[in-house]
């Protein structure tokens, strides 16, 4: 076929679109792997022309094809779904990689068999076939939904999403001044009152308990005036926080309500990046998967029932296989995040002995292993050397472990929802237990009273 043929111009123009949209997209943000991705792609789409005019000279047998009432359907419900996958709020980059992926997919029927009654006919089948898996993932998507499997799957990321709108209570939904999930946010110190600040995460900030007064910060509130000791617990927790970001964050606002105490939830994950202003990495940083879809995965696992039930064992499958070793490389000692953690240790430290306020460090498990005893859990070792470093800035260390092993039972038995490993109500009342008494036993209350 000649250069100037109109069919090769076409396809020159077609392909020049597809390929300079996502190149506009992604210029700016660097070639990195989603672009490589990309490119391999329209390399293999490329590629398919290339196969397809050679085997159908003129590209005759493709013309009648495109022509036809079925190929006109088929691209018409296929701008429609663009349409409204565009009004669902889908990335510009996933809806181009879905056009570019139907391209190919085009493509691929044609170099099969470029003869035209064969061509529709295997346009037909694939067309059947995505019906059907249409239809099973539909009525899998509807079991999902249904309220007993939700109550034994806990829905997974739409679920959570759901439970977090329909449950948490007024102390989250109308958010304070400052942010903060706590029952108390004056700065002035109430008379005659032992004020405490717990800092952490979404442990201490209290993820997926939908009462405020159920955190353990409220449970030890409530403990110590059952034993008619006047305390106030100012929550400063944040989810997401690393023990380099509450640091900072006691030395911008923390000292200002007057503490008596503070205290510091550690969770193993606290290692992880960390800097000024905030800054952290998640757990995505230690544990890099990959999603089940290559598109619209985000979209997918926030409104998708099914997928993300199935995209969450895919991504645990993966951290089982590849990261064995868990929260371990985040200890080491040429670490730069742990290294940080420590140093964040000791200047809390030194800032609490300069203003003579004790503080004590409360060692959360992770609740994602079998079982809590000291000989099986597989970071033992690392609360050990946790509890030596915050002792060595100063610190008074309480392992909730050891706490939690007591009962025999396995760590998920205290996740707050089926799919999620944080801390149930059951688990922040044995914590706040556990820390009222820790509290009591080192006479902080009797202290402040004689001072």
């Amino acid at each position: 076929m000649s250069q100037s043929s109109p069919l090769r111009k076409r396809f020159i123009v077609f392909w020049a679109l597809l390929i300079a949209a996502p190149l506009l997209t992604w210029v700016d943000r660097g070639f990195g792997r989603r672009f490589a991705e990309s490119l391999t792609v329209w390399v293999a789409g490329s590629l398919l022309i290339v196969i397809g005019l050679a085997r159908d000279s003129g590209g005759k047998q493709l013309g009648a094809v495109c022509s036809s009432r079925l190929v006109r359907g088929v691209s018409v419900a296929i701008l429609g779904l663009l349409a409204i996958l565009a009004f669902l709020g889908i990335t510009r980059d996933g809806i181009l990689n879905l056009l570019i992926g139907t391209a190919c997919g085009f493509f691929s029927i044609w170099t099969i068999d470029p003869n035209a009654i064969a061509f529709r006919g295997n346009i037909q089948r694939v067309l059947l076939f995505a019906f059907s898996l249409g239809c099973v993932l539909i009525a899998g998507e509807i079991i999902f939904r249904l309220s007993p499997v939700v109550a034994i799957t806990g829905g997974n990321s739409p679920g959570m999403l759901r439970w977090q709108l329909e449950n948490y209570d007024k102390v989250v939904r109308n958010r304070n001044s400052l942010g903060l999930r706590s029952l108390h946010v004056e700065q002035a110190k109430p008379a005659g009152v032992f004020r405490i600040l717990t800092f952490g995460d979404s442990f201490t900030w209290g993820d997926k308990i939908a009462h405020t007064e159920d955190t353990w910060p409220y449970v030890v509130e409530r403990l110590l005036k059952e034993h008619k000791d006047p305390a106030e617990v100012v929550n400063m927790a944040h989810t997401g926080f690393t023990t380099v970001n509450e640091a900072e964050l006691l030395n911008r606002s923390g000292w200002g309500f007057q503490p008596d105490l503070i205290l510091l939830q550690y969770n193993l994950n606290d290692p992880l990046p960390s800097g000024p202003d905030y800054y952290r990495e998640g757990e995505s940083w230690l544990f890099r998967t990959a999603p089940l879809s290559p598109v619209f995965s985000e979209f997918l696992d926030t409104h998708s029932y099914l997928y993300s039930f199935i995209n969450s064992k895919v991504q645990g499958f993966q951290v089982s296989r590849y990261y064995s070793n868990g929260y371990s490389p985040l200890y080491a000692d040429d670490f730069s995040g742990w290294n940080a953690a420590q140093a964040a240790l000791r200047m809390i430290g030194k800032e609490a002995s300069e203003k003579s306020v004790p503080l004590l460090l409360v060692i959360f498990p992770s609740f994602a292993v079998r079982v809590m005893d000291e000989d099986s859990y597989p970071y033992a070792d690392l609360h050990r050397k946790v509890a030596a470093a915050a002792q060595s800035a100063g610190f008074e260390v309480l392992d909730l472990r050891e706490v939690y092993a007591r009962f025999g039972r396995s760590g998920k038995s205290w996740w707050a929802l089926p799919c999620d490993p944080h801390p149930s109500v059951e688990a922040d009342l044995v914590a706040g237990q556990a820390v009222t008494k820790k509290i009591q036993e080192l006479g902080y209350m009797r202290r402040a009273s004689a001072n």
